[in-house]
């Protein structure tokens, strides 16, 4: 089996050498299908997949770079400076907690490299690529694996994933999650990815960027789209996801205006406490009852633990934020040291008590980088909104872009940022981008200009 995978991952590579924008979308797939623990094994070479995809569109692109006609807008450029720089500076800022030669190498590593890099080539790369293609094969490819996620959550075995990690010798330490009770949901579904949170994410992110960019898709690509990300986001069994999507939900109604608003969503509301109210209570369906309970009132604990839904509560919430500013308290400026959380996982101690693995953004950067590290992520994150409203003029387009934002801040202030995520945020993001300038409309390639 790992042959199958060493020839698969070198195909991709074969392609992203031979058509960089086929590589790249084959990357993007191999993404959304392929957990992180696959690796290419070939004698001496043991990569991760993620590390050799990286490698190799790094070097076709320097080879295809004289093909890619794009450029960077200056404020894209700005954000990227500022975020970048102020990583190296935080790291000097920081204690020796955590040993400065571990934050070094995750920044090159895991930050500069498997992140930082493959946003940029993807984003140069998209510039030159047929959206509509790229959009609908995500599409496509995003429905099986949802249906494999419902799949899943049905048989209450995630055999593929867990294949996997007994192949590359990996243990699946997200299994218990295939067991866990919540509510009325016996399991709870992580599809092709590793944590039942990086699921739910992942699919708020999808529905989003395709209901912005519905006019290049099917109607029945996105209803499907949408209904099979809905059963996921129900089946992961994440409040904040529920949230997380009404959030954008909100705004596609204020996009249709804020009568419809008005008059919609507190008819949603009140219509599903008014079913709760009317539905017969019994012994079958109570965990289910509360579970729907827990989402609505998602702001009273109480609900949650007649759920029995326990750690995301909001009394955990508050420790946890109190936790944080108290070790923040040892180094307030510059925190306690990059990747902290990853460090603590690598030398097998536990997480501070009280922390419960910083399941906020807010958490981890007061932790890790400080004040200095909450202001420039919540400045550059600023900057990249008012950037991207700033290129559209139509108002209800703005609306939509505006619960892009709104939606997957409210999913990382709640859960933090889950496994890939934050990739996928800023490659759908540099999708919207490219729709804005049109410079060839017969085939739908896509180029940014200065």
């Amino acid at each position: 089996m790992i042959i199958l995978f060493n020839l698969l991952i070198l195909i991709v590579c074969v392609v992203i050498f031979y058509n960089i924008k086929a590589g790249f979308l084959l990357a993007l797939i191999l993404k959304i299908l392929v957990p992180s623990v696959v690796r290419l094994q070939f004698g001496p070479i043991n990569l991760a997949i993620n590390d050799v995809i990286t490698i190799a569109l790094s070097i076709s692109y320097v080879f295809h770079m004289n093909k890619i006609h794009a450029v960077m807008p200056s404020n894209l450029k700005k954000y990227f400076c500022i975020y970048i720089c102020s990583i190296p500076i935080l790291i000097v800022c920081s204690t020796a907690f955590v040993p400065y030669s571990f934050q070094v190498s995750s920044f090159l590593k895991d930050f500069l490299f498997q992140m930082i890099l493959f946003i940029v080539l993807g984003y140069y790369v998209l510039a030159v690529s047929n959206i509509r293609f790229v959009i609908n094969v995500l599409c496509v490819i995003s429905i099986f694996a949802g249906l494999y996620g419902i799949f899943s959550y049905v048989v209450g075995n995630n055999v593929y994933v867990g294949s996997l990690n007994l192949l590359y010798g990996s243990e699946d330490v997200f299994a218990y999650f295939m067991d866990e009770e919540r509510g009325g949901l016996q399991g709870r579904t992580y599809g092709t990815m590793g944590h039942p949170l990086a699921w739910g994410q992942y699919w708020n992110l999808f529905i989003s960027i395709v209901w912005f960019l519905k006019t290049y898709i099917k109607k029945y690509v996105f209803i499907l789209v949408f209904i099979i990300g809905l059963v996921n986001i129900i089946l992961c069994g994440s409040r904040t996801a529920i949230v997380t999507l009404g959030v954008f939900l909100i705004f596609v109604l204020l996009h249709y205006g804020w009568k419809r608003l008005l008059i919609i969503l507190p008819s949603i509301y009140l219509g599903m406490i008014l079913c709760l109210s009317i539905v017969p209570h019994t012994s079958k369906n109570a965990g289910i009852i509360q579970y729907v309970e827990s989402g609505i009132f998602f702001w009273d604990s109480s609900y949650s633990e007649k759920a029995g839904i326990a750690g995301s509560d909001k009394h955990m919430r508050e420790r946890q934020l109190v936790k944080s500013i108290e070790v923040m308290k040892k180094n307030p400026i510059g925190g306690i040291g990059y990747n902290y959380q990853y460090y603590v996982l690598q030398s097998n101690r536990f997480v501070t008590d009280g922390l419960f693995g910083l399941e906020s953004i807010i958490f981890k950067l007061l932790v890790e980088q400080g004040i200095m590290g909450f202001i420039v992520f919540f400045y550059t994150y600023n900057l990249l909104f008012r950037f991207s409203t700033a290129l559209y003029r139509d108002k209800r387009k703005r609306m939509l872009l505006y619960g892009y934002f709104a939606s997957f801040l409210t999913s990382i202030c709640f859960t933090g940022i889950q496994g890939a995520s934050y990739s996928y945020f800023m490659i759908f993001l540099f999708l919207i981008l490219l729709n804005t300038n049109k410079n060839d409309s017969k085939n739908n390639s896509l180029l940014l200009v200065k």
